[in-house]
């Protein structure tokens, strides 16, 4: 009987540690930081010379979230070398086989095709969204599981596009870790 009395003793006083541990109040307190010292900033959307604020539709941060991804989607597909590069009229490569087969992938370094440039944005972006839940899962601190569930989510992604973008620039011939670019390291 005694061992089943401390059995459950010891189960009870691991039930009111975790009660207590997963308290907001019981973090407030803890906190292994000066929360008073470290804040969110928070950002006033102000023309500092006509001292008024913006129109309320540029307020929107999910507006100027948008703009912003249009703008960096942009450059990461190559936008700029779209405007003024060589192969900006060809959106994708054919063979001279019959039947033509597509070439996405152009086999030099300096040229791209428009759709190798928006496939590499979009595998960069998805590779985004693993960072998102990676930050998702420290805004969940209070709820473990699903904290653990957004860090290995996050991960997962972030290796898989990883991955991707990596089979990507091997089909266009440019090898990160072959000897031959870089002698003295694998040599």
């Amino acid at each position: 009987m005694g061992k089943k009395d401390s059995l459950q003793k010891t189960k009870k006083t691991f039930k009111d540690i975790y009660k207590r541990v997963s308290k907001k109040s019981f973090w407030r307190k803890n906190l292994p930081w000066p929360e008073k010292v470290f804040r969110k900033p928070t950002i006033r959307l102000e023309n500092p010379f006509l001292g008024k604020k913006l129109p309320s539709f540029l307020t929107s941060r999910y507006l100027v979230l948008t703009l912003l991804y249009g703008v960096m989607f942009f450059f990461f597909s190559g936008g700029m070398y779209f405007l003024i590069g060589t192969y900006r009229e060809i959106p994708m490569g054919y063979t001279q086989s019959d039947p033509p087969a597509p070439i996405i992938y152009l086999n030099q370094l300096n040229d791209q095709f428009i759709i190798e440039g928006v496939l590499s944005a979009i595998f960069i972006f998805l590779a985004f969204v693993g960072f998102i839940l990676i930050y998702m899962s420290s805004k969940n601190f209070y709820k473990p599981s699903t904290s653990y569930i957004y860090l290995a989510f996050g991960i997962i992604i972030i290796i898989i596009f990883f991955f991707l973008i990596e089979m990507a620039m091997y089909r266009k011939g440019i090898y990160l870790y072959d000897d031959q670019l870089y002698p003295d390291i694998f040599g």
